[in-house]
């Protein structure tokens, strides 16, 4: 099991520096490195937006609406997720517990 994250980080961390070094020596056009970097960083748009100070003049990465509500859907799941296990002593809030009934009528369908 942690052989295997290793190599996942590992190869993560070469399609990075790929991506970089075509973006500082400009090998690839703009928009295939925009789609590539879209692929490597897909579920978290932040990191993505991030690549914007390194791109050429005149390009700029742009998320659109779809972009925006899987990462906020993501994230909503991944706190209900969280606070679901907690033992009496650390449960959540009231305001917390529906928050996550709401989330789990919403999302129950994906």
């Amino acid at each position: 099991m942690f052989v295997e994250v290793v190599w996942i980080i590992l190869v993560v961390i070469a399609m990075l520096t790929e991506l970089v070094l075509s973006l500082i020596f400009l090998t690839d056009d703009t928009v295939g490195i925009i789609e590539n970097a879209k692929d490597l960083f897909k579920g978290y748009p932040s990191l993505l937006l991030g690549l914007n100070p390194f791109l050429t003049m005149g390009y700029e990465i742009v998320l659109n609406d779809e972009d925006g509500k899987i990462y906020l859907m993501e994230q909503a799941l991944d706190f209900v997720k969280k606070n679901r296990g907690y033992p009496t002593s650390q449960r959540p809030s009231r305001f917390a517990r529906k928050v996550q009934q709401i989330l789990l009528g919403r999302f129950s369908n994906c």
